[in-house]
């Protein structure tokens, strides 16, 4: 395999990853809140601000309380916690004004909405806030690789075959195909990598 070939299959993978993950991992999140909470993702921020802000600035703010664990290490970047809090609005009533450090007690942005969060925030969100609950999920729905091929073989076939009617399809002519953008297309090598042809 040419230099070309496996630098075009790595950015297609990146781009697979950094798009497609990154809208489930907003659903699931989505889902938790929910679940748990029943507020809207700008409201899990509020409720969550001072650990959050810890997260970015391991140093003492004006709202720790004497016996606060911190972090020992950041794991939100700055330009993260300008996704998530407006720096330029007034703090928040509970903010003592000795404080310097940036964020602390600042707003939560009005607009915030989750399709804003890049996939390394939703994974810190994911993993910090729902870890369990994501293994009990696994856990507890085990479906193996093989079950989800052939769960959704007519879908994955039709990344194959784009727009391309199918004996199914025929049968079922509500059917609509889930994906059939270009960027998205398989090989029929990658086809038969995942199926084998009935004996």
């Amino acid at each position: 395999m040419s230099l070309s070939t496996l630098r075009k299959n790595f950015y297609r993978i990146s781009t697979l990853i950094i798009e497609h993950a990154a809208d489930a991992m907003r659903i699931l999140l989505h889902h938790f809140i929910q679940k748990n909470y029943k507020i809207s993702f700008k409201a899990f921020v509020e409720k969550h601000q001072h650990e959050l802000y810890h997260q970015f600035n391991i140093a003492i703010c004006c709202q720790c309380p004497t016996s606060y664990r911190r972090p020992c290490k950041p794991i939100i970047s700055s330009m993260q916690m300008e996704t998530l809090f407006d720096n330029n609005c007034p703090k928040l009533p509970c903010h003592k004004h000795s404080s310097k450090c940036d964020y602390c007690c600042s707003t939560v942005k009005q607009d915030l909405k989750l399709k804003d969060i890049d996939i390394t925030l939703l994974r810190f969100f994911l993993v910090t806030y729902f870890e369990e609950e994501l293994w009990q999920d696994c856990l507890t729905d085990v479906v193996s690789f093989q079950e989800f091929l052939n769960k959704n073989k007519h879908d994955i076939f039709h990344l194959v075959q784009l727009k391309t009617k199918c004996c199914l399809c025929m049968e079922n002519p509500n059917y609509t195909v889930m994906v059939g953008a270009r960027k998205d297309k398989l090989t029929n090598h990658q086809w038969k990598t995942m199926f084998s042809a009935a004996p």
